[in-house]
């Protein structure tokens, strides 16, 4: 079995508003090395949570950060475990 790892990135509409259900003004811009606006690879979504909080959404069992006006839902070995 693999194990996608990577983020799904998205602008907040208003960065002060940040939780599950904020609204979005559209995708992230793309990653430095995918390419790919909204979609962030392991690597950039490792280098984009260094400067965020790491929060968790209990009833999904999932986490997510928010940095720099953005919110990206993280991939992570605990989701699969949690979540199979």
């Amino acid at each position: 079995m693999g194990f996608g790892a990577y983020g799904v990135a998205f602008r907040l509409a208003d960065p002060t508003v940040s939780g599950p259900g904020a609204a979005t003004s559209g995708t992230a811009e793309e990653g430095c090395y995918g390419g790919t606006p909204g979609i962030w690879s392991y690597y950039e979504t490792c280098l984009y949570t260094q400067g965020g909080d790491l929060e968790w959404i209990s009833d999904q069992s999932v986490p997510y950060a928010v940095t720099d006006g953005h919110w990206v839902a993280v991939s992570m070995l605990r989701c699969v475990v949690n979540t199979t």
